[in-house]
């Protein structure tokens, strides 16, 4: 094995991949994306660190790993409720993930995978 052949692997742990959400009936890919960082991203431990502090003060009333996973979110295309458009927030996407297990389970399982984050440059 040659190093070398690896010099052009981008890691995008911190600035967070695409996902694309696939239909759990049909296993069709969806017409929107979530831009999310890896669960090794500084912003990961961040939140991680934050949420521990606020659970143990009791803080935290939403399940703490759908509001761990919001929180390393950073951006979103063509998520709507009905015909609106929804804005991203962490808010937002924790109030969807909520709604949508199915969702929740897709991106948590995204997140983990740390070859999801490493791209040619």
């Amino acid at each position: 094995m040659n190093l070398d052949d690896f010099d052009n692997i981008n890691d995008i742990s911190e600035t967070g991949a695409v996902f694309v959400p696939f239909n759990p009936t049909d296993y069709t890919a969806l017409d929107c994306s979530i831009t999310i960082c890896s669960a090794r991203s500084r912003k990961f431990k961040s939140v991680q660190r934050e949420l521990i502090k606020a659970k143990a003060k009791g803080l935290v009333d939403e399940d703490i790993t759908i509001k761990l996973v919001a929180g390393i979110a950073v951006g979103w295309e063509n998520i709507q409720k009905g015909s609106e458009t929804l804005e991203f927030s962490t808010d937002n996407l924790v109030m969807i993930l909520k709604a949508q297990d199915w969702l929740y389970i897709q991106l948590e399982e995204f997140v983990e995978n740390p070859a999801n984050f490493f791209l040619l440059k």
